[in-house]
């Protein structure tokens, strides 16, 4: 029985690594199962007064809602995702919510979530706070950009060190500043400029500000010589996995860590989402920085390697999590299948 699918929040468009990874990896399980993905709601989309995809959303079979980042603090952006839920363009369809981070959000939001036929959150808290619900289909998992890594945890004694990118700007700046003049760092943002997109303006606006961003990005690697800007997912594992250390203020920069087993050392982010995935892999709590901290390490040449502990944390976390990512995603599709419409 084929089947096909519309994703929402479609995070693409914003130019990160991470989200190029966790998209693929959704759009490959989904196929692998059988499941067609024919429509996609770009990140900030404004789904409810586009005529001509709501049209759309009426021949799909069930709907995926990729959390990622979006639900904490009672997001605007988190909300309209979730009001898909009580929508009438979702036609009684079932409908997923993957991927979540869930944190301090408006009770408001329980209705929608109560009428998602299945929640899989990416992190223990996230887990926690969804726990009071009483959900009959709640699932924990790490982040799907993780799905089957199979990095090298082994001691690297060569390779550059890498300074990464936040999404805080001035910790950016700060990282950026640490880099500059010194010619054994790199800088090397998550993000293929210094700025996301925002593919929800009209065209000329877009055109402006990707013109913009292209020139921003020229000049910064202009001043400074030893910026890297990759230009695919693929290009920024490679450089992290022949870097020695890695120092990064961004979620899925911790991701690609992992995965390219490179030690790293992280800043915190909009929500706790770095030190709890810190926490399910396992990891000392140490490996948080404050940007003070940061200098100092990089310094001195204070960068801890990976120890027993921490590779066998990540080594089980990873083999766990890639099974439950497997089995959610089957239960996603056996509702999918056995669906009253």
């Amino acid at each position: 029985m084929t089947l096909t699918a519309a994703i929402f929040n479609d995070t693409r468009a914003d130019q990160h690594f991470g989200c190029f990874q966790v998209m693929r990896n959704i759009e490959m399980l989904l196929e692998r199962r059988g499941v067609s993905v024919t429509l996609r709601s770009r990140v900030r989309h404004d789904w409810e007064h586009d005529r001509r995809f709501l049209a759309k959303l009426g021949n799909v079979d069930l709907i995926v809602i990729n959390g990622e980042g979006t639900l904490h603090h009672s997001s605007k952006h988190g909300e309209r995702l979730l009001r898909l839920a009580a929508h009438p363009a979702r036609r009684n369809k079932p409908v997923f919510l993957l991927n979540a981070l869930y944190q301090e959000n408006s009770t408001d939001w329980d209705s929608y979530l109560q009428d998602i036929q299945l929640i899989s959150v990416r992190d223990s808290r996230s887990y926690a706070e969804l726990e009071r619900l009483g959900h009959d289909a709640l699932f924990q998992t790490l982040d799907f950009s993780l799905f089957d890594g199979q990095g090298d945890f082994a001691p690297k004694d060569d390779g550059p060190i890498v300074l990464g990118d936040s999404v805080h700007r001035e910790m950016t700046d700060a990282l950026a500043e640490i880099a500059r003049g010194r010619p054994d760092l790199i800088f090397l943002p998550t993000i293929r400029g210094l700025k996301a997109t925002k593919p929800a303006q009209p065209l000329p606006l877009r055109i402006i500000r990707q013109t913009y961003i292209r020139l921003r990005r020229e000049a910064f690697r202009m001043r400074m010589r030893n910026a890297h800007f990759c230009r695919n997912e693929v290009e920024y594992l490679d450089r992290l996995t022949s870097a020695r250390f890695h120092v990064t203020g961004r979620f899925h920069g911790i991701c690609f860590s992992i995965l390219a087993g490179t030690p790293f050392y992280a800043l915190t982010s909009n929500s706790w989402k770095n030190e709890t995935l810190l926490s399910d892999l396992g990891l000392d709590k140490t490996r948080i920085k404050s940007i003070d901290d940061i200098r100092e390490c990089v310094g001195q040449g204070a960068l801890e390697p990976f120890s027993e502990t921490e590779c066998a944390g990540l080594q089980r976390a990873i083999s766990t999590s890639t099974a439950a990512i497997d089995a959610v995603m089957d239960r996603v599709v056996d509702i999918s299948k056995t669906w009253t419409r």
